[in-house]
């Protein structure tokens, strides 16, 4: 069972830099899974600069899971114009 769960709308988050994007656990997470749940390509990022992960639409890459992977937050951004919701869940444990 996670330790944090969060479902969200990132539907008009198209930047990191937008506070809708920022997610953060409130302690050190050893590990953390993305599922994006839209329609869109989806980007996440662990110091909200660069990109770490793509999240595509559908298929395998539609899931992220890094593991032994110590952090407090990440951010989520989409790709791409696109009207409509666009929901990403995100997860992270401890040990």
């Amino acid at each position: 069972m996670a330790d944090f769960f969060d479902r969200r709308d990132v539907g008009a988050v198209a930047a990191f830099t937008d506070p809708l994007s920022l997610v953060e656990f409130q302690f050190e997470s050893h590990e953390q899974l993305v599922f994006n749940e839209s329609n869109s390509v989806l980007e996440v990022s662990f110091d909200g600069v660069n990109v770490h992960g793509r999240l595509n639409a559908t298929g395998p890459s539609a899931v992220i899971h890094w593991s032994d992977h110590v952090r407090k937050k990440l951010w989520v951004r989409r790709i791409g114009a696109g009207g409509g919701a666009k929901f990403v869940q995100v997860l992270a444990t401890t040990r």
